[in-house]
């Protein structure tokens, strides 16, 4: 009998990282458990195909500007040759994880707005691209979904290149820049941005935007850099200051979490963690449990938008047209109503009481009724429309407690 696997372990503490890493510091921000939490998990949900779509779009940059698209006769020639290749690895390893087989197609799961809309970026990029010359075979993906190990690292100067390995052990950073340039001893620290780069009021990069190039900035002048400059490019480059007040203020968030987060301390996971909005990237969830005594509370409450998941005890499993319908039992005692629900999740064979965890579903209703936002209490798989309207929940996950 094929049942929904079993709720994952919650994650009740974490160890202090030796080392942090700058392209994770927005996130540590919002919720230091969602980055800290990733080594001690036993499950992170799988990346949704958006996140996948962006690490494919970064992995072709990469490419192009170490000079690694074989013998393509131009430049435009081989970045549509190398997003392809890319494209394929992708898939190859999305239909190889039953976690990630139903986003295996990325096309159809981004979307052929979005998708053409990200190819068109990564085009008017290469337009502006200044490559290193042709010189080598392109690389493979890397592995998409396969849990990052942690090695102590070791210490090497600054150089000018791609991919940038740099480690300061006195900062507690540890990292790869995307780019650096060298010229006459001045040191351009440059951070690919495959999306919108989000503007302050003053029409500069947001502080959040920042933070990882001000900490790359900070490493550099440790491994002895005197001159640096910071700029984020996505189709062009965009500076960043970086002058006493911003070198200040960011050593001072860097020593202040170096404080609260001291090195091999064991720490519980509850203190860590700050749920919010913000979840709705988390890939901890189903192990967080601040998230999920949190989450309910919000459900009822208007103004906030929150993940798409819900959770209750099972009350009837029917079967339509479309899929199975799932009725439950919130924890608010609400009904809850999930719809075209795949067969092969096997609920028709689980037994009502059981508990179930739905994670990134789709909405079935209107989130703003009378203009207000609420959290549904009608969802969706597969929509009874195919799709016409509206989106299907490809990366959806589910769990009996």
């Amino acid at each position: 009998m094929t049942l929904p696997p079993p709720m994952p372990v919650a994650l009740e503490s974490v160890t202090g990282p030796r080392y942090f890493s700058p392209s994770r510091f927005r996130e540590l921000r919002t919720c230091r458990l969602s980055v800290l939490g990733a080594a001690d998990a036993a499950f992170e949900l799988p990346p949704s195909a958006a996140a996948v779509f962006g690490t494919l779009l970064h992995h072709v940059r990469r490419e192009v500007v170490e000079g690694h698209w074989g013998v393509a006769a131009s430049l435009e020639q081989a970045t549509s040759e190398l997003f392809s290749l890319a494209v394929k690895e992708a898939e190859q390893q999305l239909r190889h994880d039953s976690r990630t087989l139903r986003i295996a197609s990325l096309k159809t799961v981004i979307g052929r707005r979005a998708w053409d809309k990200g190819r068109c970026r990564l085009g008017a990029w290469v337009s502006h691209a200044e490559p290193q010359a042709q010189n080598a075979r392109a690389r493979g993906l890397g592995p998409l979904l396969a849990k990052a190990t942690v090695d102590e690292p070791r210490p090497v100067p600054l150089v000018a290149g791609n991919e940038v390995h740099v480690v300061v052990p006195a900062l507690r950073i540890w990292g790869r820049v995307d780019r650096v340039e060298e010229e006459r001893g001045r040191y351009d620290i440059i951070d690919y941005k495959s999306g919108r780069i989000a503007l302050d009021e003053e029409g500069m990069p947001a502080d959040d935007e920042t933070l990882q190039l001000r900490l790359y900035g900070l490493a550099a002048e440790a491994l002895g850099a005197t001159r640096v400059r910071l700029f984020l490019e996505r189709e062009v480059r965009t500076p960043v200051a970086w002058d006493g007040v911003a070198r200040t203020a960011t050593r001072a968030e860097l020593t202040a979490l170096s404080d609260a987060v001291p090195a091999g301390a064991r720490i519980t996971a509850y203190g860590l963690a700050s749920p919010g909005g913000h979840c709705r990237i988390c890939r901890l969830r189903p192990v967080c449990r601040s998230y999920q005594s949190w989450a309910p509370t919000q459900w009822m409450r208007p103004g906030e938008e929150l993940p798409l998941d819900v959770w209750g005890t099972l009350e009837s499993v029917s079967r339509n047209g479309v899929g199975d319908e799932v009725r439950l039992r919130g924890p608010t005692g609400n009904l809850v109503i999930v719809s075209g629900l795949a067969s092969d999740r096997g609920l028709a064979s689980v037994a009502k009481e059981t508990r179930l965890f739905f994670f990134d579903l789709e909405r079935a209703e209107d989130r703003r009724p009378a203009g207000r936002l609420i959290h549904p209490v009608n969802f969706h798989e597969q929509p009874g429309d195919g799709g016409a309207l509206s989106r299907r929940a490809w990366s959806l996950q589910v769990f009996r407690g």
